[in-house]
């Protein structure tokens, strides 16, 4: 009978990288979870590709992101909207929270679901001016354009407000 002696070796030493002693595996959820993310970039910056244009026609839009798109969406679109959501991803909302937006003309900014004053949206802070505002799609160059004076076409709302 010949003695066998099993080495057991860590995860984590397996998956350190070669140089360090390890095998150089990669960890797959997070290796999954940055390709995600790398879509949900894409999908916020790079809106004249065709991969975005193709997913603007199967789920639409709304306020500046793709629609989720229910059960007709496929598992990876799901998964991608979980990270631009945080849902269920450790951490929280760290994909928002990482990202920063430049405003620069304004028309890829949208003027009440965007953060681009401060750290929370328009449509958080001024709730009730965005319920009765009838200009809740419009981005910060549209509002801009319509007009921001006292008389602005940039300020319409669904009802006069009570004095």
């Amino acid at each position: 009978m010949v003695n066998r002696k099993i080495a057991w070796v860590a995860w984590n030493t397996i998956c350190t990288s070669k140089e360090v002693g390890g095998l150089g595996v990669k960890r797959l959820n997070e290796f999954n979870i940055a390709l995600l993310a790398n879509w949900c970039w894409r999908c916020l910056v790079v809106r004249d590709s065709l991969w975005f244009k193709v997913l603007s026609s199967r789920y639409g839009e709304e306020r500046g992101w793709l629609r989720e798109g229910g059960r007709m969406g496929s598992a990876w679109w799901r998964e991608i909207v979980k990270i631009h959501e945080g849902i269920g991803v450790k951490g929280g909302n760290w994909f928002e929270e990482s990202i920063s937006k430049r405003i620069g003309n304004g028309f890829n900014t949208y003027f009440w679901s965007d953060c681009w004053v401060g750290t929370t949206t328009f449509m958080e802070r001024f709730r009730r001016l965005f319920d009765l505002s009838i200009h809740q799609e419009l981005t910060v160059g549209a509002m801009h354009a319509l007009g921001w004076g006292e008389n602005g076409e940039a300020w319409g709302w669904r009802r006069r407000f009570l004095a």
